[in-house]
């Protein structure tokens, strides 16, 4: 019997060898454990909820299908978070649209109040003066809830580099806020 049927919660690294023994259940922990985040991560790439929930599916079902080549010494974590930025990026490449923030769907999905609709804008407004790589790195930061380590690993850059997306995210937000 696997790790994942005897205990509550199994860490990723578990997970990873019993995905690799075609194990069902570690599939579907695995998967419920970070598609809400994928999901998120890639929506505030290509702002579509389809699109996004679409490519999330995409990206585990590589990892299905590729399970085998996956490296439970590895953070399972950093690999996700890299294959969605790549299918992100791929889908941006191959639908390159000149409104990649439709309004209709910032409406949706950002936290607007009507009682605070000047905040909602500048908040907006400081958001999209950030670039994309800052922005990108502050919110998997304050909202994915990933430390500049991962990030790091993420983005295959270093630490450093990361702390100094962040300061300059910050530092823009500030300004904007003001």
């Amino acid at each position: 019997m696997s790790a994942c049927k005897t205990q509550k919660r199994v860490s990723d690294a578990r997970l990873v060898l019993d995905i690799q023994n075609s194990d069902h259940l570690a599939f579907k922990i695995l998967f419920q454990r970070y598609y809400y985040r994928l999901f998120c991560y890639i929506w505030r790439g290509v702002w579509n909820e389809q699109t996004a929930k679409d490519l999330v599916q995409e990206l585990f079902l590589r990892v299905w299908k590729n399970r085998c080549k996956l490296d439970h010494k590895q953070a399972v974590q950093a690999y996700l978070y890299r294959m969605a930025r790549n299918l992100k990026i791929d889908h941006l490449r191959k639908h390159r649209t000149c409104n990649r923030y439709p309004h209709e769907e910032m409406q949706d999905h950002t936290a607007q109040s009507d009682s605070h609709p000047i905040f909602s804008c500048q908040l907006q407004c400081a958001l999209n003066a950030m670039p994309d790589v800052v922005k990108e790195t502050f919110f998997m930061n304050r909202f994915d809830g990933l430390k500049y380590a991962e990030i790091a690993v993420i983005h295959s850059v270093s630490i450093k580099t990361i702390e100094a997306r962040m300061t300059k995210a910050l530092k823009i937000l500030r300004k904007n806020l003001k």
